[in-house]
């Protein structure tokens, strides 16, 4: 029992820390996921169908390309375009993108163009609706997965810890089901020897069933008449 309460202890201290840092992350991926809700398709169209559309559009349509298409080089805006032709089906991969498995080559290509001072949503919606929802989205979506990184290995000591937890609280439950057992038995017997005992001290056993006449004389015993 005392294992089992630390292993228990250990468990819920190893998910409060968890804890702690998913909070920190949560509102990084709630932000990220209001950027993708703020995004429309015409909103999306408008930006597409510039023909000359400002450098810092250019830029933040990059970021996204290295993220949801891991390009490992920075794309022009050709590409741009071609990657926001279907608004609708570009609006669905960035919503279906998996921030908790960032591969780190696209971080180190993302983290350049988020150090740029016109990297903001405030800067960039003078520029284009879409696209500063998109760098508002790009600059949550690594930080929540910069957060979750070091959440990650917490939450398999977290995991690894309840199963080890609830391994030995099963293991617990099958010896006190066998003490319990043990003790019904042994309740079992207590009630049934009183009644036993109860019975031969009733037993009308005296010496006067033994008597002389009730058994054979030494004489016939040893002639073998009876």
């Amino acid at each position: 029992a005392e294992k089992t309460n630390a292993l228990a202890a250990e468990a819920a201290e190893v998910k409060r820390v968890a804890d702690g840092e998913l909070g920190e992350a949560m509102p990084a991926m709630e932000a990220a996921k209001d950027a993708v809700n703020c995004l429309t398709k015409p909103a999306i169209q408008e930006l597409k169908s510039l023909g000359k559309p400002p450098g810092e559009c250019v830029e933040v349509s990059a970021a996204v390309a290295f993220l949801i298409k891991q390009e490992k080089k920075k794309i022009d805006w050709k590409y741009a375009q071609k990657m926001m032709g279907n608004p609708g089906g570009f609006i669905e991969e960035i919503q279906e993108f998996d921030g908790n498995n960032i591969p780190e080559f696209c971080l180190d290509n993302v983290r350049p163009l988020l150090s740029q001072p016109f990297f903001t949503f405030e800067v960039m919606k003078s520029k284009s609706t879409a696209a500063a929802y998109l760098a508002n989205w790009v600059i949550n979506i690594v930080a929540y997965n910069t957060i979750y990184k070091k959440v990650a290995p917490l939450m398999e000591k977290v995991r690894v810890a309840t199963e080890t937890k609830e391994t030995a609280e099963a293991s617990l439950e099958i010896v006190l089901a066998r003490v319990r057992e043990v003790q019904e038995k042994v309740a079992t017997l207590n009630a049934v020897l009183p009644k036993s005992s109860a019975l031969v001290r009733e037993q009308p056993w005296s010496t006067s069933q033994f008597t002389t006449s009730s058994r054979p004389s030494l004489v016939a015993q040893s002639t073998g008449v009876l």
